[in-house]
C-alpha cells in the first residue's frame, strides 16, 4: 500500500513537471513569436511632446509593415548623449535613428558595435534602390552600416530682390558679367529710391561653422572650379583651398569686399540675422539655401511689404548658380541626414538582422513613406483638386515631425507638399531637377580621418581666419601661402596622406 502511495506521488509529480513544461514552451514560443513581429526603435522627438501612444500614425505603420512598433522618443536636445548612454546599457532597441557620423558614431562602428549592411541590401527591394552617391557619402570609409534618411541634393540657391530688378531694368543674372552688373547696380543706383547711397550687392556673414559646410564661400567658390572640399589629382588627394581654382574665388570676394559690393561687417554679422539687411533694404542677394528662400525669406517680404498674391514671387527671385569661365557648377548637400543603423548588442544574429532589414525594407514603400512625411489623408491632410492642405491641429503636426524622423526614402518617393504654384516655386523644381547633373561631390565624403578627429578644430581655424583676413585686405597671397604652410606642418600633411591611403584603399575602383 506505501509503494503505491508513493507511486501514484510520482506520477502527480512527474504530470505537473510535464504540464509545467508544456507550459514553459508554450511560453516560450509565444514570446518568440511576438518578438519576431516586434521592433524596438529609438528616435528624435523635435517638439515638446512625444506622440501619444497608439495615434492613428503608429496604427497604420504597424499596418503596413505588418510589426508591431516600439519606439523610445527621446528629445532632439539631449539625442546624441543619449545614444551614447543607451549603446553602453544593457538595454539597446534593435535600430536606431543616427543623426551624424560624430566620433562616438565613429568609435562604435570600428568596435564593430553596428552590423554592417552591404551584402544584404541586395535582397530587399525598397532597400536595394538606393542612390550609390549618397549610400557611398554616407558610408563609413565605403561600408554600409546604416540606411541613409534621403534629403535634397540640390539646394543651393541665389535669392535676388526682384523688385529692385524691376525698378532697375535688369534681368535675373545666370553668368557673372550679369552678376556683377546687378550686384553694382544694386551698390550703387539707389534700388530702394530713397534718395540715398545706404545700399550694397549682397550680404554674407559670418559663419560660425568650419570649411566646406554649405557656406556662401563654399557654393561659390565651386562656381570658379574649385573642388567640393578636396579632389584627386594623381592619385593624391588635394584640399579645395590649395587649388588655384579656389584663390581665384577668394580674389573675387576680396573684389567684391573692395568695392563696396559685399557687406563689410562679414566677418560678425550674426547669421540669425543673416536675411535682415536682405528684408530691410540695405543688400539686395544672398546665396543661400532654396527652402529659405521658399519657406521663409518671401514669406518675410510678404509681410514687410504687403502680400502680393504670389506668394512673394514679386519680391524674390532665385538662381541655383552662376556661370563663369570654369564652367556651370552647383555645390550639393552629402543628400542625407543621418541613417537607421542596427546594433549588434540587440540584434545579435542574421535572423533577427533579416527581420529588421524586412521591417526597414517595408518602411521604404511609397505608402509608409507618405505616411511618415505627410500622415492619413482626411485627419493630417486633406485632398481637393488634387491640392494638398495640411492639417493646422498642432498635436497632429507635432506626430508628423516626430515620424518623419524614420523615413529614409531610398526610392526618393515624391511626398505631399503644399504647392503655391508661383514661380519660385517652378524655379526651385527645375534648380532641383537639373543641379544634380551639374553638382560636384566630394570623393572623399566617406572617408574617416583619425588625424582630423585629433587636429580638426586646428586645421578650421588657421585656414577659417587667412580666408576672412584675405578678403578683408589684412594678408596678402603670401601671407594666405603662408597660412596653407602652417595648416601642413600642424597636421594637415599627416590628414592629406591618410586621406590618400584611404582613399586608394577603400573608395578607388
Amino acid at each position: 500500500m506505501k509503494n503505491k502511495k508513493i507511486a501514484l506521488i510520482l506520477v502527480g509529480i512527474l504530470s505537473v513537471t510535464m504540464l509545467m513544461g508544456c507550459g514553459s514552451k508554450s511560453a516560450s514560443s509565444d514570446k518568440n513569436d511576438k518578438s519576431d513581429k516586434t521592433i524596438t526603435i529609438m528616435a528624435p522627438v523635435v517638439a515638446a511632446d512625444p506622440p501619444v501612444n497608439d495615434n492613428q500614425i503608429q496604427k497604420k505603420l504597424e499596418e503596413l509593415t505588418g510589426y508591431k512598433v516600439e519606439i523610445t522618443w527621446v528629445p532632439n536636445s539631449s539625442y546624441n548623449d543619449k545614444v551614447s548612454i543607451t549603446m553602453a546599457s544593457d538595454k539597446v532597441p534593435e535600430l536606431m535613428v543616427i543623426q551624424n557620423k560624430d566620433s562616438s558614431t565613429v568609435s562604435n562602428v570600428k568596435k564593430g558595435a553596428f552590423w554592417k549592411l552591404d551584402s544584404y541590401l541586395k535582397d530587399y527591394p525598397n532597400l536595394a534602390k538606393y542612390d550609390e552617391q549618397i549610400r557611398l557619402n554616407a558610408s563609413f570609409n565605403g561600408d554600409t552600416y546604416g540606411v541613409y534618411r534621403k534629403r535634397d541634393v540640390i539646394r543651393s540657391n541665389v535669392a535676388i530682390r526682384k523688385d529692385w530688378l524691376d525698378k532697375l531694368g535688369l534681368k535675373v543674372p545666370t553668368t557673372l558679367e550679369e552678376f556683377n552688373n546687378v550686384l553694382e547696380k544694386f551698390a550703387n543706383n539707389d534700388p530702394d529710391g530713397n534718395g540715398a547711397n545706404d545700399t550694397t550687392g549682397m550680404v554674407i556673414p559670418k559663419w560660425p561653422a568650419p570649411l566646406n559646410s554649405n557656406s556662401p564661400f563654399d557654393q561659390m567658390a565651386v562656381w570658379f572650379g574649385a573642388p567640393n572640399t578636396t579632389m584627386i589629382k594623381d592619385s593624391k588627394v588635394v584640399p579645395d583651398f590649395m587649388t588655384d581654382e579656389y584663390m581665384k574665388s577668394l580674389d573675387y570676394f576680396k573684389m567684391l569686399y573692395d568695392k563696396n559690393l559685399m557687406n563689410k561687417d562679414f566677418a560678425v554679422l550674426d547669421s540669425n540675422n543673416w536675411d535682415d539687411p536682405f528684408v530691410n533694404g540695405k543688400a539686395g542677394v544672398l546665396v543661400d539655401t532654396q527652402s529659405r528662400t521658399m519657406d521663409k525669406l518671401a514669406k518675410k517680404m510678404v509681410e514687410k511689404y504687403g502680400d502680393d498674391g504670389k506668394h512673394g514671387d514679386s519680391y524674390v527671385a532665385m538662381v541655383g548658380d552662376i556661370t563663369t569661365s570654369a564652367g556651370d557648377h552647383i555645390l550639393p548637400t552629402t543628400g542625407y541626414s543621418g541613417m537607421l543603423m542596427v546594433p549588434k548588442q540587440s540584434v545579435k544574429d542574421e535572423k533577427q538582422l533579416k527581420k529588421v532589414l524586412d521591417f526597414m525594407d517595408k518602411l521604404n514603400s511609397k505608402e509608409a513613406t507618405i505616411l511618415l512625411n505627410d500622415g492619413i489623408e482626411g485627419s493630417y491632410y486633406e485632398m481637393k483638386d488634387n491640392k494638398f492642405t495640411p492639417t493646422k491641429d498642432k498635436a497632429l503636426l507635432n506626430d508628423i515631425a516626430a515620424y518623419s524622423q524614420l523615413s529614409t526614402n531610398t526610392q526618393a518617393f515624391d511626398i505631399l507638399k503644399v504647392q503655391y504654384g508661383n514661380k519660385l516655386e517652378t524655379d526651385r523644381n527645375e534648380i532641383m531637377k537639373t543641379g544634380e547633373k551639374k553638382a560636384v561631390f566630394d570623393p572623399c565624403a566617406s572617408l574617416i580621418s583619425d588625424i582630423y578627429a585629433k587636429k580638426g578644430a586646428q586645421l578650421q581655424n588657421i585656414m577659417n581666419d587667412a580666408r576672412i583676413k584675405y578678403i578683408a585686405g589684412q594678408i596678402d597671397k603670401d601671407g594666405y601661402k603662408a597660412a596653407q604652410q602652417q595648416w601642413l606642418s600642424t597636421g594637415g600633411q599627416e590628414y592629406i596622406d591618410e586621406l590618400t591611403k584611404l582613399y586608394n584603399e577603400k573608395i578607388k575602383k
